[in-house]
């Protein structure tokens, strides 16, 4: 079942894109720099217009992302600086959900649990806190809504092998509890590890397939940006 499917999207930097993203999968999106990853999950999120094209749901109408049940981490973790951690994980809870505040201060700490983030940075800001803590607390908000389609913008850039391997085994619990993820990083051998399909950005066009399919492709750039990838893991 895809719960998006995305036919001819043109953009400033796409030509013609033919995609979908299925229920229950972990996609990742890579390719190389200025090639629009982040531009594309930005078009399928409404944050910026695409010049052609359609996003359609899971029942075949148009796909707006702000009528649907989804979490976001961006890039630089989203957090606002002047609202505490606590209060940065409740606020899509008190906004859209309306709770309480004492029972969306319940679940903050709850998600802050699933995350593994200590509740004694509950009451810290976030410049008081680490960048893996902030990440933590990203997806922890992120995470707030049950989302049934969690979207991941670079979510661990600038941070250390140490941590990044920590924050991905999360994902992998996270994915394996059935939610959806459409991931977009530079790192290849993490999509490699947790993906079901990758998506490969080149020419403003997308391919689209599992590691092992797309290293069988007959397409020569695909080829060359995954043995490149090849090349530099085995050190020559």
């Amino acid at each position: 079942m895809n719960l998006i499917t995305i036919k001819n999207l043109t953009s400033k930097v796409h030509k013609g894109i033919d995609w979908e993203l299925k229920k229950g999968e972990f996609h990742g999106i890579i390719g190389p720099s200025g090639q629009g990853k982040s531009y594309f999950l930005k078009i399928v999120l409404g944050i910026l217009p695409a010049l052609e094209g359609e996003i359609l749901g899971a029942d075949g109408t148009k796909w707006v992302s702000n009528k649907s049940n989804i979490g976001v981490q961006f890039q630089h973790s989203g957090l606002i600086s002047s609202l505490t951690i606590g209060q940065n994980i409740m606020m899509p809870l008190r906004v859209k959900k309306g709770l309480s505040l004492n029972y969306a201060a319940s679940l903050a700490r709850f998600c802050m649990e699933e995350v593994q983030l200590d509740h004694k940075f509950f009451d810290f800001f976030p410049a008081q806190c680490s960048g893996g803590m902030q990440k933590r607390a990203s997806l922890a908000r992120a995470l707030s809504m049950d989302p049934d389609i969690l979207f991941l913008d670079e979510p661990t850039a600038g941070l250390d092998p140490i941590v990044i391997e920590g924050y991905d085994a999360l994902l992998k619990k996270i994915s394996q509890k059935g939610t959806t993820i459409i991931m977009v990083t530079h790192d290849l051998a993490r999509l490699r590890n947790l993906s079901n399909r990758i998506s490969i950005i080149l020419d403003g066009k997308f391919h689209t397939g599992s590691f092992q399919s797309l290293q069988n492709s007959d397409n020569l750039k695909v080829k060359e940006f995954l043995e490149s990838y090849v090349r530099t893991v085995a050190g020559f």
